[in-house]
């Protein structure tokens, strides 16, 4: 299994995997790409090769699939015009498709010929609707490929997640702190925090880096909703600012360790810290890992320092 990103595919001339899977299309690298139309064709070229032997499975749930999509019929709108019938396959989490992988009350269910409950979506232990669906596509590549329903739903009840993915670090004087660094488009943060239970409006999230040509507006609603707090860092720092005005309440910083100080002070005393920022990682760190780590480094120092009785300022 590759993760393959819209760069590679770019160069990719001869590359044909047995299975595509596409979680879903949100607007990104448009610091790249003239626009969205053409950084969805670049990602299309993982279909260039594939054969009629080979399986395709895509997000019912996501808009923008079906809108980038347009073959599929309104009639029946989980057959995909061009392609044989049985080459096609869907996830959701919300429709009961005719050909793939849904849920159904507490159950994952399977559908093709017959339909069957492999999964209890209960003891998945990831957090977020998102993350329900990444384990639906996830499980029907080895269902398609006849593995044992156990060692699927072992697979699935033993996963704890990867770092930097909405990662729990740890947990001190009533607030959470959460790694989500890999978060680096707009709706990844969307994602993040509509993943965090919280009804007391005490999310404090850190935004920021380098821009990759994201709509930042398309937060307000939700952070009106569910935050309290945006305190951001980084070159795209103004632009951010400037689109959620009047959303949310707003605090800059200049390093890592003031934005993770300046949010706990906001969260407690009981309330989540996330790091979501949106944007890239280049202008102040080497990579997506290393501004996570920095994070994690830098909550952990100020839970040595809080227990040990020593004050920031």
């Amino acid at each position: 299994m590759v993760e393959v990103s819209c760069f590679q595919l770019e160069h990719a001339k001869s590359f044909k995997p047995d299975y595509v899977i596409l979680t879903n299309i949100s607007a990104d690298h448009l610091d790249r790409y003239p626009s969205m139309k053409s950084y969805v064709e670049t990602r299309k070229n993982i279909f260039k090769n594939i054969t009629s032997e080979d399986k395709i499975i895509l997000n019912f749930d996501d808009p923008l699939t079906r809108r980038y999509f347009p073959a599929l019929p309104r009639k029946r709108p989980e057959v995909l015009r061009g392609l044989p019938d049985g080459q096609l396959y869907w996830f959701s989490r919300s429709s009961e498709v005719h050909r793939g992988v849904f849920v159904r009350g507490n159950n994952f269910m399977f559908r093709d010929k017959e339909e069957i409950i492999f999964f209890k979506s209960s003891e998945l232990p990831l957090i977020g609707l998102h993350m329900v669906e990444n384990a639906l596509a996830a499980s029907l590549v080895p269902i398609l490929e006849g593995i044992e329903i156990g060692l699927i739903q072992k697979g699935l009840k033993s996963f704890q997640g990867l770092k930097h993915r909405i990662e729990f670090v740890t947990h001190f004087a009533g607030v959470d702190f959460i790694n989500d660094s890999k978060a680096t488009n707009v709706d990844a943060v969307l994602k993040a925090v509509m993943s965090l239970n919280s009804t007391s409006q005490r999310i404090v999230i850190i935004m920021g880096g380098k821009d990759k040509g994201g709509d930042f507006s398309l937060l307000k609603p939700v952070l009106t909703d569910k935050v309290k707090l945006v305190v951001l860092i980084g070159e795209a720092a103004s632009k951010i600012c400037t689109q959620l005005n009047g959303a949310v309440r707003i605090k800059k910083a200049r390093s890592m360790q003031e934005a993770v100080r300046i949010s706990f002070e906001e969260a407690k005393p009981q309330g989540i810290v996330l790091l979501s920022p949106g944007c890239a990682s280049f202008d102040m760190f080497n990579s997506f890992e290393h501004r996570g780590e920095l994070f994690k480094e830098e909550v952990l120092r100020l839970k040595k320092d809080m227990t040990e009785g020593e004050v920031w300022t």
